[in-house]
């Protein structure tokens, strides 16, 4: 929609960014679109499986979502690993009590093995918010500062 209806964006500086699911979103949408300049990701649900995989072990979610488990592998951003070609902006909280920081620790280390351009910011506290907004949002905008000079 911006590269086609409003010429005033230039097409060399489109981020994407989210947190937590929204943020999950933003490493999928860098998988796939290729023109990104980069991508950030705040405390991100990169394996699906880990995180809801059980309920489509259930049979009544099944019938009543009959793609589960095709979706908890396309909607994961680790099924993705080899195919990030902007630059990524990954942080997490070690504390966070909602999306476990060993889960991101994973795949930031699956996209180095594959080369892939991340910079890994960890804070030691915060949480999954309070972290994101004290210390991650103003490192990713000096991120994405030093990207567009």
């Amino acid at each position: 929609f911006a590269l086609t209806k409003l010429p005033q964006v230039n097409p060399k500086k489109i981020f994407t960014a989210g947190h937590s699911s929204a943020a999950t979103v933003s490493l999928l949408l860098a998988a796939h679109e290729e023109r990104l300049a980069g991508a950030i990701a705040y405390a991100p649900i990169t394996d699906l499986n880990i995180r809801i995989g059980e309920i489509a072990d259930d049979a009544s979610v099944r019938a009543i979502l009959p793609g589960i488990k095709t979706y908890l592998r396309t909607g994961s951003p680790i099924t993705y690993v080899d195919r990030y070609k902007c630059p990524l902006f990954i942080f997490h909280a070690r504390d966070d009590s909602n999306e476990p920081f060993q889960n991101t620790d994973s795949f930031v280390n699956q996209l180095k093995a594959k080369s892939a351009q991340v910079e890994f910011s960890i804070a030691s506290s915060g949480d999954h918010y309070d972290s994101m907004i004290t210390a991650g949002i103003p490192q990713a905008v000096n991120w994405i500062r030093s990207r567009s000079q």
